[in-house]
């Protein structure tokens, strides 16, 4: 019995190749005989991971979508919350000024020791003629600015008073706020320094309100301003 000589691996392989060129219904065969069951079954499951990527991809399309939405209606929220705190301090601002309508004249006189006081303008009162006359007629001649009229005319309250000792007229012009800030006293002191202006006569600051820091009192005295703090309930 002659046996045929064995083909080194090389030839084998190429062989095996030529062979499956020529019959390519022998390749399937030739695979499920190599391969085990499992790795001929990963392109279906390779399929399937891809569907289930593209149906992830959906749902993530679907959530930042949502997001998106999420994140326009809570800016919306934000600027309504914001646009509702501002329109809280300017209705305390309000209540204020007409509460303080009813009381301005003692309170400020007590505090700056003034008698005869006269509220010239406030939220609830138009300006007086004096004040209006003069003031226009310090514009007309350029002694205040457009800004610095303005800047009077948007006073919360004005008096004109005297001191208690002695017949000195005087003006005091007033700034309300809640919550009494750098602005109130910044506004306060600019005020009185026109009216000191336009009518040649002393003129004092003052702000009125609920509370102040005492980073904001400070800047208060350092600007002669006067601070007068007010419980809720005039």
């Amino acid at each position: 019995m002659t046996t045929e000589p064995q083909l080194d691996p090389e030839s084998l392989v190429a062989r095996m190749m030529a062979e499956l060129q020529a019959n390519p219904a022998a390749r399937e065969l030739l695979l499920r005989s190599v391969l085990t069951q499992e790795f001929l079954g990963l392109p279906a499951r390779m399929e399937a991971v891809e569907d289930r990527l593209e149906r992830v991809e959906k749902r993530l399309e679907s959530v930042e979508d949502r997001l998106t939405r999420l994140e326009e209606a809570v800016t919306q929220l934000v600027e309504t919350v914001r646009q509702l705190a501002i329109d809280v301090g300017y209705l305390r601002g309000v209540a204020l000024e007409s509460k303080l309508h009813r009381s301005v004249r003692s309170r400020v006189s007590q505090a700056l020791g003034l008698r005869r006081a006269q509220i010239m303008q406030s939220e609830l009162l138009e300006p007086v003629p004096e004040l209006v006359q003069r003031m226009d007629t310090a514009l007309a001649d350029g002694l205040i600015t457009d800004d610095q009229d303005s800047r009077v005319e948007a006073t919360d309250v004005i008096l004109r008073a005297e001191r208690k000792d002695g017949p000195e007229q005087l003006w005091v012009a007033i700034e309300a706020s809640s919550s009494i800030h750098q602005r109130d006293i910044q506004r306060a002191r600019e005020s009185a320094d026109i009216l000191a202006l336009t009518f040649e006569e002393p003129a004092e600051a003052a702000v009125v309100g609920h509370r102040i820091s005492d980073m904001d009192s400070e800047r208060a005295g350092d600007a002669r301003v006067h601070v007068l703090i007010v419980p809720p309930v005039l």
